[in-house]
């Protein structure tokens, strides 16, 4: 006996078969009613069934680019999106394969493998963490704890999981969007087991670094902004980047249309997730020692000016002929390398050359690999980025700096032939990188990353450099 209030549920329309027992339940509660012989105009039809799930673009393009071979017939569009979401954010956006590959000796870079040693100091050494799917030596998070280490630094592989990550750029990666970190966690679950146990850390002093503790604020800029709900922000995240971008809201941004205004916060919420602050500001945040409530913000009065050191690592300096490098200024009055052109812009990323007239020469280690992974990028995800460097407010004074072009490697006089040199290979410290010399030059910009210009030639720094150990 039904209870006094039982009621006959209808079945959901979620899809067609319920759209169907909903038509017919109502067929035949027309002819309880007698109605069975009604004409056409009165007959209940059916309503269409609800359009089918689609992926977003960037799930699309992520499936494009996996790295490997993935059978997604038998899933369910929800997984499709978020692995295909994934894959976009770390084969495109976050470019981690430019840390986390293992370059073995014997073969080509494995996928995801891990191993690449970081020294950190005197004796002190991390390594890149194995994140494939293999179930001893490859990434054994959950995803609450995957979670956790993106948006705190906690590193689980520490005694008492109480040590922080280093090196690894989670400082910027935490202001990602909770769906977007679980998709990349997603990613990671199907990347093919590569067997390679990667050393513990040695971390020295380094290890004394904690976790911290994930703010509902975004605190690491000149403004400090709530984070908003996610609802309804997905796949673009525009409001988020709205409230994630380091510097004052540039004036121009009162004035746009909606369209404008969403392209600005994608493109600032890109410019988070890639990381450009840690090669295009020096420094990059504010890692001075001891009490210091600014600890870990943003450099923001020398953002996106560039300045940054970087000598290639052995291997790499021989196989894209550069020895030192410094990073790029974006967003200088003066001495802005970013194009006037959106299409100049994409020409960089896609070509993987400097702007200018032929021949142009490569882009200089790391932004070669960066650009290879950006130029996976939906255009529209290009284009936002663009705009949302040309959209802020220049930089002048000190701040808007003058990095020198880098400085070509060599093993011999004979690979300085097209640079004007010879060959320094000098073991002292500040110079004890392989480097063409004795170029002519009138002024220190003419000459490589870090070199002087010293009665007409370029010559290598000099031991007591700080250019040579931290950049300008």
């Amino acid at each position: 006996m039904k209870p006094k209030n039982h009621r006959t549920a209808l079945p959901v329309p979620g899809s067609w078969g319920g759209w169907r027992r909903l038509g017919a339940t109502l067929s035949l509660a027309g002819a309880l009613l007698g109605s069975a012989a009604c004409d056409d105009e009165d007959e209940v039809v059916p309503p269409p069934p609800p359009p089918e799930q689609v992926l977003s673009e960037s799930a699309k393009k992520g499936l494009e680019i996996l790295g490997f071979p993935l059978d997604v017939s038998g899933m369910s569009v929800a997984e499709k999106e978020r692995i295909g979401r994934g894959s976009y954010l770390v084969n495109a956006v976050g470019e981690c394969s430019g840390c986390h590959n293992y370059n073995s000796a014997n073969g080509p870079p494995q996928y995801m493998g891990g191993g690449t040693p970081y020294p950190i100091g005197p004796g002190a050494v991390v390594y890149a963490r194995n994140l494939t799917s293999d179930p001893d030596v490859g990434m054994r998070l959950t995803e609450a704890q995957f979670i956790d280490t993106m948006r705190t630094g906690r590193d689980y592989l520490s005694e008492d999981d109480a040590e922080a990550l280093i090196v690894m750029p989670w400082v910027g990666y935490r202001w990602m969007s909770t769906e977007d970190l679980k998709a990349m966690y997603a990613f990671f679950t199907k990347v093919p087991a590569v067997k390679n146990a990667v050393p513990a850390d040695i971390k020295g002093p380094a290890g004394a670094a904690r976790p911290i503790p994930f703010p509902s604020n975004f605190v690491d800029g000149a403004v400090s902004r709530p984070l908003p709900s996610e609802e309804g922000d997905y796949p673009g995240h525009a409001t988020r980047g709205l409230a994630v971008q380091p510097l004052a809201d540039p004036p121009a941004l009162a004035g746009f249309s909606a369209a404008d205004r969403e392209k600005y916060g994608r493109g600032s919420y890109l410019v988070m997730v890639a990381e450009c602050n840690s090669c295009h500001t020096n420094p990059d945040r504010n890692y001075a020692p001891g009490p210091n409530p600014d600890f870990g913000k943003i450099t923001t009065a020398g953002y996106l000016t560039g300045g940054r050191v970087f000598d290639v690592p052995p291997g790499l300096n021989a196989m894209t002929g550069y020895s030192r490098t410094l990073g790029a200024n974006l967003l200088g009055a003066t001495h802005s390398r970013l194009p006037d052109t959106y299409e100049a812009f994409r020409d960089i990323m896609t070509t993987k050359k400097v702007a200018g007239p032929e021949p142009r020469r490569d882009l200089a280690f790391p932004m070669y690999s960066a650009a290879e992974a950006y130029a996976k990028m939906l255009d529209s995800d290009l284009e936002a980025i663009y705009f949302y460097l040309k959209t802020q407010t220049r930089l002048t004074g000190a701040a808007d700096k003058q990095p020198q072009a880098p400085t070509y490697f060599c093993m011999g006089d004979a690979d300085c032939a097209n640079h004007g040199g010879t060959c320094n290979m000098s073991s002292t410290p500040g110079q004890g990188i392989n480097q063409c010399v004795g170029s002519a030059c009138t002024q220190d910009i003419d000459c490589g990353a870090c070199q002087v210009c010293t009665a007409g030639k370029c010559e290598a720094p000099p031991a007591s450099s700080t250019c040579a150990v931290s950049g300008i």
